[in-house]
């Protein structure tokens, strides 16, 4: 049987042509070179510590962040990475973790403030303390208390005892970097 040639079928041209769009439409997904698709995430920081920040991420500096404000991260590759948020005008570490990120998330930090005041109550009575005219709690004689994630700012101290107005002990603290500020009452 010479002279005749084999035809092809009107479903397996079909089938071919299928194959070449498939080809081009999965051509067109966002692969590296080990063939998987790249994902990435978000990430977000809030500032509430009372100063600028700076955001870094891997060790690069991403942004500042004015207190009050936020800002994210966009396209932050799946996998494992350092954050650090440092105060602007100190360097001082307000915040630093490493965390894995996952493809797709949306993470959010908020970054309060690190300081700490420790009052000490020396008065010999029961005391009730005040920041900025806002109760803080009750402290005992010869104890001491740590107020957490003190905001840099100004605040204004006052001691008071137990069941009276009277004022018997008062500062002012200036928050200007993370340590504690200690504030000893004595009469």
């Amino acid at each position: 049987m010479t002279g005749l040639r084999k035809r092809r079928s009107l479903p397996a041209l079909a089938i071919a042509a299928a194959l070449v769009v498939l080809a081009a439409v999965s051509g067109s997904c966002k692969k590296n070179s080990t063939g998987p698709e790249t994902l990435t995430a978000s990430v977000t920081f809030s500032n509430s510590c009372g100063a600028d920040m700076d955001v870094f991420m891997d060790g690069t500096l991403q942004f500042t962040v004015a207190n009050g404000q936020s800002d994210t991260i966009t396209d932050v590759l799946a996998g494992s990475h350092s954050f650090e948020v440092r105060k602007s005008d100190t360097a001082s570490v307000l915040y630093s973790d490493t965390f894995t990120v996952t493809g797709g998330a949306a993470y959010s930090v908020t970054v309060q403030g690190a300081a700490t005041i420790s009052v000490t109550n020396q008065y010999g009575q029961l005391l009730r303390i005040f920041q900025n005219n806002v109760y803080i709690g009750d402290i005992g004689d010869g104890l001491t208390q740590t107020i957490s994630r003190v905001k840099f700012n100004t605040y204004t101290m006052e001691a008071k005892l137990k069941n009276e107005d009277t004022v018997v002990a008062s500062t002012t603290i200036v928050i200007t970097d993370v340590q504690d500020y200690p504030w000893t009452i004595t009469p």
